[in-house]
């Protein structure tokens, strides 16, 4: 006990007695400061006797307090901030004081570091569209600018393409602010079918398995890096597959190409005259199994060897062609007992037009010897009549 006070109320209460005049007070200024030196007015300041607020304020308390040397008991200074801890609390500071001269002056400083938090993707590029998140602390999108306790351990958060990636780190003082990049390893794939011909086909489909799909060509399609992938198209009622690995930071063409060639087939006959306009039909065996009502022209089908059989005037003929990849091939096929004369849109095949001519030469005979034999019987009969009696 110093002059008979026991508590806050007994300073500015107690009778005859006037602090100021005897010189028992002191001029109380006391700031919360940053590691920059920065007094910050949204941090709380408070100055505790016991358990009673002498005195509060933004950023900092200027005030006048009896000393410490007349009250018995230090003051206590709290500085609560609206920097979170790792536990997502409040960095809360208390410090006892003496106060004793007649100008007291302090600073509470709390050593905080301003952090930069990003998602990036593959190629380093800040997304904005990706939610970034200090566990405990802050969220938002692409990046977050915090305030964090220096020395205290964080771990910072990413989520991009339904990957998610975590780093702690430490909140260390570098510069005006601290860097810290989340990475989602990203990369980037672009699809595209082609024939066998090597042109690029919007009439066809492609798929990038498990990621998208298109016609002709699909992206560039953004994907998680460091993993392979598989492009697919189905043409002719075939399947075709290429697969690809895609590095973090790259873009990677990925090309399936359907091995096709072109073919053309001109049926003639035994005289290696045309006659596809006779054809009834024809017949492919091999990649594909095709049929035509009359000579394919510059189709595309899958390379490889096909046999083929030609129905042309009610005769057959058997062929076969090799297709390499990107070849085109005109092939001729020759329908053995098809010569003959067109007539009238009509076809006469040769051993007709001979029976044809045989029945006309037998006609002419007859035809002759009719004659023949009617001028004989005229000769005979004029003879009779001329004859005399």
């Amino acid at each position: 006990r110093r002059l008979g006070i026991f508590g806050t109320a007994d300073l500015y209460k107690a009778p005859g007695l006037d602090f100021a005049e005897l010189g028992l007070t002191s001029v109380v200024k006391i700031q919360a400061t940053d590691s920059s030196n920065k007094t910050r007015a949204d941090w709380k300041v408070q100055v505790f006797y016991g358990d009673i607020i002498a005195a509060e304020g933004d950023g900092q308390v200027q005030t006048v307090l009896p000393r410490t040397d007349v009250t018995g008991i230090p003051y206590v200074v709290r500085v609560i901030t609206n920097v979170m801890t790792p536990d997502g609390k409040p960095v809360v500071k208390e410090q006892a004081v003496d106060i004793t001269q007649k100008v007291f002056s302090l600073q509470v400083p709390v050593a905080t570091v301003k952090v930069v938090i990003q998602a990036v993707d593959g190629f380093g590029a800040v997304r904005s569209d990706w939610p970034v998140v200090v566990e405990n602390v802050a969220s938002g999108m692409g990046q977050l600018e915090v305030e964090l306790v220096e020395g205290q351990q964080y771990v910072a958060r990413a989520t991009g393409l339904g990957f998610t990636n975590t780093t702690t780190f430490t909140a260390e003082p570098k510069g005006p602010q601290m860097v810290v990049t989340v990475k989602i390893p990203t990369a980037k794939i672009v699809a595209q079918v082609v024939d066998g011909f090597g042109i690029v086909r919007s009439d066809w489909s492609v798929q990038i398995v498990g990621v998208a799909s298109g016609q002709g060509t699909v992206g560039p399609v953004e994907v998680i890096g460091g993993q392979q992938y598989t492009v697919k198209t189905v043409v002719f009622g075939k399947e075709f597959v290429q697969t690809v690995s895609v590095p973090v930071g790259e873009t990677v063409p990925a090309t399936v190409q359907v091995p096709t060639a072109r073919l053309s087939i001109t049926v003639v006959d035994d005289d290696k005259k045309p006659i596809d306009n006779y054809v009834s039909s024809v017949e492919l065996i091999g990649p594909q199994n095709l049929m035509y009502s009359s000579p394919p022209k510059n189709v595309e089908v899958l390379a490889g060897t096909y046999d083929i059989k030609v129905v042309a005037l009610g005769k057959d003929a058997p062929g076969s062609v090799t297709l390499n990849v990107g070849e085109t091939k005109n092939i001729q096929i020759v329908v053995p007992g098809t010569a003959g004369l067109d007539f009238l849109g009509t076809r006469i095949p040769l051993p007709t037009l001979v029976l044809y001519a045989l029945l006309l030469l037998v006609i002419i005979v007859i035809l002759a010897i009719l004659i023949i034999e009617y001028n004989n019987w005229r000769r005979r009969r004029l003879m009779q009549i001329l004859a005399p009696p």
